[in-house]
């Protein structure tokens, strides 16, 4: 808002007397102090916010209509529907998100979907859908993984994997990779079939004798 002077002192030789330019100056002043103290108690209608809320750094607010560019949020609790491209979200906790081409490291991820990720560090990805992405030296917990995932030094634990590319990674506990091609992997504990592996080289299990095949398929004969 703009403050006005209120009362004009009269410098002409008929103007106003030195008593009244006196009493002009301490109405002025008088005015100047309500002013002031009317717009320290002020929360809206203030420096060109008109009727929203002035943010203070300290108080509890809901933000509207806001962009951050390149801002640090450490620990967050971030619900439904949230938009942040290019973001870096260190620690918290994103539930049921949809979340494309981000990096995530470290927090935890419930029951939302990633599309072409970075993940690195710790991350908790509990009943979480991952589709492309690369995963880097990271723990994923009952995760369903589709498209090509690249899951480098990574630790999977319980979930399902659909068509993709594992690689460098340490799968435990039970995991279905249907239609999954898995290389450089450590399965612990767990049955394979129809799958993949020893780089892609093929594998025959059968009772016949070797045949046919190129360097370095396997074959596994056996006998009943």
């Amino acid at each position: 808002m703009a403050y006005t002077k209120d009362y004009i002192i009269d410098f002409n030789p008929s103007g106003s007397t030195v008593k009244a330019g006196i009493r002009y100056c301490d109405d002025n002043i008088d005015d100047l102090v309500t002013n002031l103290n009317a717009h320290e108690a002020m929360s809206t209608n203030a420096h060109g916010v008109g009727t929203w809320a002035i943010v203070g750094t300290g108080l509890t607010q809901t933000l509207y209509n806001k962009t951050l560019s390149s801002p640090t949020i450490s620990a967050p609790t971030i619900t439904g529907t949230v938009t942040a491209s290019g973001a870096t979200i260190s620690g918290g906790t994103i539930q049921g998100a949809t979340i494309t081409g981000c990096t995530i490291s470290g927090g935890t991820l419930s029951a939302m979907t990633l599309s072409t990720p970075t993940l690195t560090g710790t991350v908790t990805a509990s009943g979480a859908t991952i589709s492309g992405g690369t995963a880097v030296n990271q723990t994923v917990q009952a995760p369903t993984l589709t498209g090509v995932v690249t899951a480098g030094g990574a630790t999977i634990t319980g979930g399902t994997t659909v068509n993709q590319t594992i690689q460098a990674a340490t799968l435990t506990g039970i995991i279905t990779a249907s239609g999954a091609t898995i290389s450089g992997a450590t399965i612990t504990g767990g049955t394979v079939y129809n799958a993949i592996l020893w780089n892609s080289r093929a594998a025959t299990v059968t009772t016949a004798t070797a045949t046919g095949g190129v360097d370095g398929d396997l074959w596994f004969q056996y006998t009943k």
